[in-house]
């Protein structure tokens, strides 16, 4: 500082500087609220994906239940011996056949019709269902068939296979039945060479219960709506449309909306497409044939549609987010700025007046200069805390370990920050040195007691990220099981912090081995969370056991026990099934133990078992085994 010191234009020059920034951190602030809104939308839109597809799976799987169904009723209704050629008559005995037709469909609920029809088309038999109960039609009232689409496919068709007609609703006498009854005709190719008419038998399924269980299959971002292989609705959340193929031949995709009807029939089967412009819909195509069959194909596409509205309510909540961030962040920025520019211009004003009084403060200059430069260095370590505390923020695992140290260095920092406010007012009434010797010496009292728990907190942040490293890298890589289990027991605390379930660890492989620690890692943490929610009621005592051990060279042996309710033996044959879950009304897909079981066979080429009732140790219900080969480091 010298004499020439012009405080007016370094002021002016701050000032212009203050402009500047705020211009620029306001650029950046939009920028991040644009990118926060649409991280956001898509976040929110992938969620909608989910549930659409959630609804897809869970449609196709009615449907296919459905088609299973009626093959497996087809079959067991043609294998009766009634149909066959006997020995001692080779003649169709009708009140035999109607018989066996009535009381079988008289048990099958959803049969509206049996007929056997012969090689020309014509009926030779035939028994209508109302509500269950059976009426064989007259002679005189058998209608030839011959021209109907189903009745050239089942013939085409060779037996064993079953052959299921495309569906639309019943008609009889060229009158559509009502109410309504969506129907498809599964038939089967009777052979002379077996049964007592060459021909086809063919059974009339009713599936308005099926339909009235896919229309209560919806939300406000899946609705369930079903196309035939032309493009016709079948099933449309507009009552108008369905079944206009028939009703109205002109009413189709095709003539609503091209664009959507050519992205839908690209379909492949059981893949799931997603269309989102404009319209936000996904879709998947199943065959009403099973697979293998000769028969001629029939498909079917199913529709989930997200409304409107609903699509509108993701970008507006995304940008009544991403506005509230923007709005914070400028008031942060605003206060950031304020303060500094403050700051600055009360440190003008300080070295002006010191630049005044000369040589008489220019002893209390140098010292106030050292402690500005302490403060600078302060504030660094301020800052160095700040981005600490803020990454321990974002490892909510770990959060609950970093309290303690993160405290304490924010109260030694609050006690320099008030030294040095203390300091701050006596510049301009004076201090004497002793005052300064004592505030130097709190000073690195309080920076080396923060300094400390601060290295405290960067062990734990050090640990979440080994973790972080090792399950982002699939590959093989040295593992120490101690230092994985204490890891892992460390995220996985938080769960079990307001339980009464102990997680302990068990281990008895005390050298380094190679293998995959990432997918073990996820294994052994979705084998213990699902002991946690399952295994355990709320307020339940127990404990969870994670076991490393090697009776073999060549492999180790992973244990994951506890002491909780269970798993009953009906339900042990089932849990590696893909969708299989006792409590999906809690959130639960059932793909957790699959997963576990594609890691361990597919990655770690190893093998799970649920151990046996009879064989689980004293005290524990439920363990499971892994077993996988590894290589010595």
């Amino acid at each position: 500082m010298h004499n020439g010191f012009d405080l007016v234009k370094t002021q002016s020059k701050i000032k212009k500087q203050f402009v500047i920034t705020a211009c620029l951190l306001i650029a950046a602030m939009f920028f991040c609220s644009i990118l926060a809104f649409y991280w956001l939308s898509q976040s929110d839109l992938k969620k909608v994906k989910e549930q659409q597809n959630d609804a897809l799976l869970q449609a196709s799987l009615v449907i296919n239940k459905e088609l299973s169904s009626v093959r497996e009723i087809v079959k067991l209704l043609v294998a009766d011996k009634t149909l066959f050629q006997d020995k001692q008559s080779d003649s169709l005995n009708l009140t035999a056949l109607s018989e066996h037709f009535s009381e079988f469909g008289s048990v099958i609920n959803n049969i509206s019709q049996i007929r056997w029809i012969d090689s020309q088309g014509q009926e030779q038999i035939r028994v209508n269902f109302n509500q269950g109960l059976p009426e064989t039609v007259a002679s005189d009232a058998l209608q030839n068939k011959g021209s109907r689409y189903y009745f050239r496919q089942g013939m085409a068709s060779a037996a064993p296979d079953v052959y299921i007609s495309r569906l639309d609703l019943n008609v009889e006498y060229g009158e559509i039945v009502e109410p309504f009854e969506p129907t498809i005709r599964a038939s089967y190719r009777t052979s002379s060479d077996d049964y007592l008419l060459d021909g086809l038998v063919v059974v009339n399924f009713n599936l308005a219960k099926t339909f009235n269980l896919l229309k209560e299959m919806k939300t406000s971002a899946a609705k369930i709506q079903i196309l035939n292989e032309t493009g016709q609705w079948l099933l449309h959340e507009n009552p108008e449309l369905e079944w206009a193929f028939m009703l109205d031949p002109k009413a189709n995709t095709t003539t609503i909306n091209p664009q959507h009807w050519q992205f839908i029939k690209h379909s492949e089967v059981k893949k799931i497409r997603h269309f989102d412009q404009g319209q936000f819909f996904s879709v998947l195509k199943l065959n009403l044939q099973a697979e293998g069959s000769t028969s001629k194909n029939e498909a079917l596409y199913l529709l989930s549609k997200a409304e409107k509205q609903s699509i509108n309510q993701v970008f507006r909540r995304a940008f009544i987010q991403a506005g509230m961030l923007f709005v914070a962040l400028v008031i942060i920025g605003y206060f950031y700025l304020s303060n500094d520019i403050k700051l600055k211009l009360a440190l003008l004003t300080i070295s002006k007046q010191l630049v005044d009084e000369k040589e008489k403060l220019a002893d209390l200059n140098v010292q106030l200069e050292e402690r500005v430069q302490q403060l600078k260095l302060l504030q660094n370590d301020l800052v160095e805390a700040q981005k600490l505390s803020s990454l321990g923020m974002l490892a909510a695992g770990v959060a609950h370990e970093m309290n303690t140290p993160i405290g304490g260095a924010i109260m030694s920092i609050s006690n320099a920050q008030l030294l040095s406010m203390d300091l701050a007012k006596k510049i301009d009434t004076g201090f004497s040195k002793q005052y300064l010797q004592n505030c130097l010496e709190q000073f690195e009292a309080n920076l080396s007691l923060s300094r400390e728990n601060l290295n405290k907190a960067a062990e734990h942040v050090k640990s979440f990220k080994r973790m972080a490293i090792e399950r982002g890298d699939e590959s093989k890589d040295a593992i120490f099981f101690e230092s994985l289990f204490e890891d892992l027991c460390r995220v996985l605390h938080p769960r079990f912090k307001n339980t009464r379930i102990e997680l302990k660890t068990q281990v008895s492989i005390y050298y380094e081995i190679r293998a995959y620690p990432g997918v073990i890692s996820r294994i052994i943490e979705n084998l213990v969370l699902n002991a946690l929610e399952h295994g355990f009621g709320e307020g339940e005592i127990g404990l969870i056991i994670v076991k490393a051990e090697q009776k073999k060279k060549d492999s180790v042996i992973l244990r994951v026990q506890d002491t909780g309710r269970g798993i009953e033996e009906h339900q042990s044959q089932n849990i590696f099934d893909p969708f299989y879950t006792g409590a999906r009304s809690k959130g639960h897909t059932g793909l957790g133990l699959f997963m576990v079981n594609q890691w361990v066979t597919k990655v770690l080429d190893g093998t799970l078992n649920l151990t046996k009732l009879e064989a689980l140790p004293e005290g524990i219900s439920t363990e499971f085994v892994i077993e996988f080969p590894i290589t010595e480091s």
